[in-house]
């Protein structure tokens, strides 16, 4: 009986200790070091918050402005497009998206496309 309430408790410490690994790391850095690690982490490697997510500007042929949108840097087209939709109000299939000349194809990942912060659409 008391087995495997014991093992049933350390799984979900560790499932949950699994989970937000980055996030975990990041807390215990800033609790546990003194000003010389906080120092560390207002690096410029570190300034990013998500390193694997980016903005990427969308500008439309019937309009100047351009729409900042937060993505990870490996989703689909597809689903960059979809995401793109709820800001624009164009449907994904509609959508044609273009940077330095190339089409955006929905089954490549943006990362195929070496996009970084700031690039426009």
């Amino acid at each position: 009986g008391n087995d495997t309430p014991a093992s049933m408790g350390n799984e979900g410490s560790t499932s949950a200790a699994m989970i937000p690994a980055d996030n975990a790391v990041a807390t215990e850095v800033t609790a546990e070091a003194p000003a010389v690690e906080v120092a560390a982490a207002s690096a410029p490697e570190a300034v990013r918050e998500e390193p694997d997510v980016i903005t990427l500007k969308i500008k439309t042929l019937n309009s100047e402005d351009a729409h900042e949108l937060r993505t990870p840097r490996h989703a689909l087209v597809s689903d960059f497009k979809l995401q793109a939709e709820e800001v624009l109000g164009m449907p994904a299939a509609r959508q044609r998206l273009i940077c330095r000349g190339r089409v955006l194809k929905d089954d490549q990942l943006l990362s195929d496309y070496n996009l970084d912060d700031g690039f426009v659409l």
